[in-house]
């Protein structure tokens, strides 16, 4: 994206009450979907710079969850509904 287009969006975020300022770390337009790899080494580079920036803005969040945590939560909502869906299913098998 040219430098006039940044320009051009920067003004129509802020003519729309956005605070640019309280968003610093966002990319740009357009790169925001920039690829990152384990293999070419970009995935390391990019949590470093991700650490150095929650530690300059203070700012760190840490999910308490585990994977195993997510798939005990999605087997117990499951668990839930498995009477009433058998029923329902063993209705139209029948």
């Amino acid at each position: 994206m040219s430098a006039e287009d940044h320009v051009a969006v920067e003004t129509m975020l802020i003519n729309v009450d956005t605070d640019i300022e309280s968003i610093p770390y966002t990319a740009p337009p357009s790169e925001e979907g920039a690829d990152f790899s384990h293999k070419g080494g970009e995935y390391e580079v990019f949590q470093g710079l991700a650490q150095q920036m929650a530690d300059l803005s203070e700012f760190h969040y840490v999910d308490p969850c585990t994977c195993g945590d997510c798939i005990n939560v999605q087997n117990a909502n499951w668990d839930l509904q498995m009477e009433g869906l058998v029923r329902a299913y063993l209705d139209y098998r029948t």
